[in-house]
């Protein structure tokens, strides 16, 4: 996590993309019928400003029926809003 509010869990940006190249398969995003409205999406849900970030990782996810691992408590909210899965990650 590079944009972590808490230190202790920060990585280096160079750190950050070898975990993600050696742990996760390849990125996943939104559908072209989904890209075309996520702005519609997100403000119908009232999710606006810098949450906007954490709803597209949101609505991405749940596109492809997956959960999201996190340890963002100020994101849950938005991720509630979306209706995806969520699991907190002490």
């Amino acid at each position: 996590m590079t944009t972590a509010v808490d230190t202790s869990v920060r990585l280096a940006g160079p750190d950050a993309a070898r975990l993600l190249d050696a742990r996760f398969a390849a990125p996943l995003g939104l559908s072209g019928p989904q890209a075309q409205r996520v702005h519609t999406t997100l403000s119908r849900l009232g999710v606006v400003g810098g949450a906007v970030y954490d709803g597209l990782v949101a609505l991405a996810a749940k596109e492809h029926d997956l959960a999201l691992a996190t340890r963002d408590a100020r994101a849950r909210g938005t991720y509630d809003a979306v209706g995806v899965k969520v699991i907190v990650v002490a």
